[in-house]
Parts: structure tokens; C-alpha cells; sequence
């Protein structure tokens, strides 16, 4: 018999003191038209903590929260559709949304939520299915395990921030749930001063893309294989290369050959890059700083060619960042990456979690056992990477990666990595 999962009914969780109102405008940046429509799911393992019990530390995070969004009170806002897809956020005041649950079994019961969890992920999060404009655009559920321990299932709207901003602001209620007066970070808005993108060029979607029917997978990369490939890339090449370019050349070579186009087929995979430093963006700046950055080659070429020079190819493009982020903000660029990627089978998403700040997050438990983020795009090929996980001796992947036709020949390909 499986575990259950008891939910109350959703409430609000509102600032803890009145809060500045009116209209803040988006910068461009997050109102691209891969970020303006989805709402990101995670969920945080926490053990059990000796200086209290599950629903103690429910309330302080509860009442941490409230305080958070004094300072982070866009949050607690409303998304306003203007019309032609453009979106601003209505400063209400109004909260977020907030579920307390409980399951009757221990963390331990369930494998702590390793992967795959017994537990779906759908009950440790508000389910947000059926989410409308007027709802909240960041919704929380704790839910308590008998062992004292607790998951956070964290949904925000990827308009308002990028993983680096929500890690930010649980980071925040952390801190406050753990008794500082003050978050480390005070927060900035500030959309409008992150940089001008010239009149001509659009941050609205041009069309609306067309869904794919692709099946939900979680797949691992083994640690030993990723190290090894690394080694070998610098005795090739005397450069060093990081576990992410490994872990997406590889899952770029294993879908490639799994979905089987034609030798002369573009293939093409895009992944996400924190540009705060280059944009200049100011110290608490939570909004998405992000340039999407392109990689395009053959079926036949990333099928074929050796893990090495797969990973020569990323590396290059991720060389040209900083120059294709300036021409972008110039207008300079035909094809903006930033304006559209291409939503065909041929192309794979992939973000990666290490470095955000998730896993620093402490609410007076400790830093969590576990933190799984599953972007549920149905546009795309896309897949989320997990951090290394040394005691198990792997890398998580999770997403929808590929119709169900071909998720048995992309196993078959996982499998091959030893």
C-alpha cells in the first residue's frame, strides 16, 4: 500500500506589515516567450531537527514567510494580462498561496524522496494544473513527515524570478525562520534598469508553439563516467572541461541517436547562462538574468563523433556568451536567441541546478538532503540536471526529453555509460 498524503485546503499567507502597491513592469528579459507561461515545481527534503517538532517548524516557516514578503512583496502580487500575451505584476499586498500537508510515513519509510520517489511529485506540491492569471504567482506546501522531517514543494512563475532570485528568496526565509532580524540580501526589483533592448526587437512571442507529446523520464549519468570523461578531455585537449558540459554533451549524443533523424538533420540543444555580472545587474537583483545560448550541429555529427569533440563544440559556444549578450543588447543579432528558440523535436533544453542557491537553504533543520526542480515544459525537448551526487555515484536528470517511442532507445543509451 502506498503512502498518502493529507492536504488542507489552500490559503494565503500575506506580507506580515502593509506594503508598497501599484503596477511593476517586467524587463524583457523575463518576458521572453519560453519564461512568460510556465510555472516552475521543486521540491526540498529537510530531515528531522532536534530543536523542535514538524509543526513548530511549519508555523516558523509560515510566520517566515510572512516576514519575507515584506521585503519581497512583488511576491505576494498579481500577475495582469494587458493583452497581445504582455504581463505585468499588480502589487496587492495579497500573499501566496500556502498548503499544509502530512504524509503517515517517515522520510525513511519513502528512501528520504530519492530518486525515483514513491512518492509523486504532484502530492508534495500545490497542484497548479489548472493555474489562471488571477491566482497566485507563487504557491508552498509543507508537508510533515512522521519522522519530524518535511518536504517544501516551492511553485513560482518564472516571470518573477529565475532559479538564482527563487533560491534567494527561500534563502531569505531561512534566515528568518532561523531567528536573523534580517535577510543577508535585501532584494531589488528594479526590472526597468536592467538593461534597454532597442524598440525594434519584440519580447513577445511571435506565434504560439505547438505541443509535443513527450513522456516524463528521470535518468542518471554515472559519477565514475563523468570524471572519467573529464580527465580524458584535458589529456586530449589540456583544457579542462565541467561536469555539466559532460552531462550535456552526453545526453545531446544519447537523444540524437535515440530519436534517429536523418544524417543531414540540424540538431540543436540550448541551455540557460547566469548573465548578472554581465548585465551589470545590482546586488539583490532576483529577476531572470539569463541568456538562452544555442548550440547547432548535424544528426550524423553528435551521433558519430567522439565525447570529446562534442564537448569542443559546447565549450566554443559557450566561449561566445559574452560577445552574442552584447550584440543582442545592440539589436545587433538577425536571429535573436533571446527573441525565439526553436521549438522542434530536433532541439533539447537543458538547465542546470548547481550554483543557485538551493542547496544552501536552512530553516533551522539544516541544509536539505535533496532538492528536485521538474519544469514541465510541452513545448520543447527539456530536461533538468541535477548536482552530483557523490554518495550515490551519479547525476540526476529529469524531464520530457522524448516521445514514448523513443524513451526505450534512449535507456538503451543511458544504460551504455559506464
Amino acid at each position: 500500500m502506498g503512502s498518502v498524503v493529507t492536504k488542507s485546503k489552500p490559503f494565503l499567507v500575506a506580507p506580515s506589515k502593509p506594503t508598497p502597491r501599484g503596477k511593476l513592469l517586467f524587463s524583457p528579459i523575463d518576458k521572453i516567450q519560453i519564461l512568460r507561461s510556465l510555472l516552475v515545481s521543486s521540491v526540498h527534503v529537510f530531515a528531522h531537527t532536534d530543536g523542535g517538532g514538524s509543526v513548530e517548524i511549519v508555523n516558523t516557516i509560515r510566520q517566515a514567510i510572512s516576514e519575507a514578503l515584506v521585503l519581497y512583496y512583488p511576491l505576494a502580487g498579481r500577475l495582469v494580462d494587458v493583452g497581445d500575451g504582455d504581463l505585468y505584476i499588480e502589487s496587492t499586498g495579497e500573499g501566496v498561496g500556502f498548503v499544509e500537508a502530512s504524509a503517515d510515513c517517515s522520510l525513511e519509510d519513502v528512501n528520504f524522496l530519492k530518486h525515483p520517489s514513491v512518492i509523486p511529485l504532484e502530492e508534495l506540491v500545490v497542484d497548479h494544473r489548472g493555474w489562471r492569471v488571477t491566482d497566485p504567482p507563487v504557491v508552498m506546501q509543507i508537508t510533515k513527515f512522521t519522522c519530524g522531517g518535511f518536504a517544501l514543494g516551492f511553485a513560482w512563475h518564472h516571470l518573477l524570478a529565475d532559479g538564482t532570485g527563487a533560491a534567494q528568496f527561500l534563502n531569505a526565509v531561512g534566515e528568518l525562520a532561523r531567528g536573523l532580524p534580517h535577510p543577508t540580501v535585501d532584494p531589488v526589483w528594479a526590472r526597468d534598469s536592467l538593461l534597454d533592448v532597442p524598440p525594434k526587437m519584440s519580447s513577445l512571442p511571435l506565434s504560439t508553439p505547438n505541443l509535443l507529446q513527450l513522456e516524463y523520464s528521470e535518468l542518471n549519468i554515472p559519477l565514475d563516467y563523468i570524471n572519467r570523461t573529464k580527465e580524458n578531455f584535458f589529456r586530449q585537449t589540456g583544457q579542462s572541461c565541467t561536469a555539466f558540459d559532460v552531462a550535456l554533451a552526453t545526453i545531446w549524443q544519447c537523444r540524437t541517436r535515440a530519436i534517429g533523424l536523418e544524417p543531414t538533420e540540424p540538431v540543436r540543444v540550448y541551455f540557460a547562462v547566469n548573465v548578472r555580472e554581465m548585465l551589470q545587474a545590482q546586488p539583490g537583483y532576483y529577476g531572470n538574468s539569463i541568456f538562452f545560448q544555442t548550440v547547432l550541429s548535424t544528426s550524423q555529427e553528435i551521433a558519430e563523433s567522439p565525447m570529446v569533440e562534442i564537448i569542443k563544440i559546447i565549450r566554443s559556444a559557450k566561449g561566445t556568451i559574452s560577445t552574442e549578450l552584447t550584440k543582442w543588447k545592440r539589436g545587433l543579432l538577425k536571429d535573436s536567441p533571446m527573441e525565439h528558440v526553436e521549438l522542434s523535436y530536433n532541439t533539447l533544453g537543458i538547465t542546470y541546478l548547481k550554483n543557485l542557491g538551493f542547496e544552501h537553504v536552512d530553516y533551522g533543520s539544516g541544509k536539505p538532503l535533496s532538492v528536485t526542480v521538474r519544469n514541465e515544459y510541452k513545448f520543447v525537448s527539456f530536461c533538468v540536471l541535477g548536482s552530483p551526487h557523490t554518495r550515490e555515484n551519479r547525476v540526476y536528470i529529469n524531464g520530457r526529453i522524448v516521445k514514448k517511442e523513443h524513451l526505450g532507445a534512449l535507456r538503451k543509451e543511458m544504460e551504455l555509460l559506464k
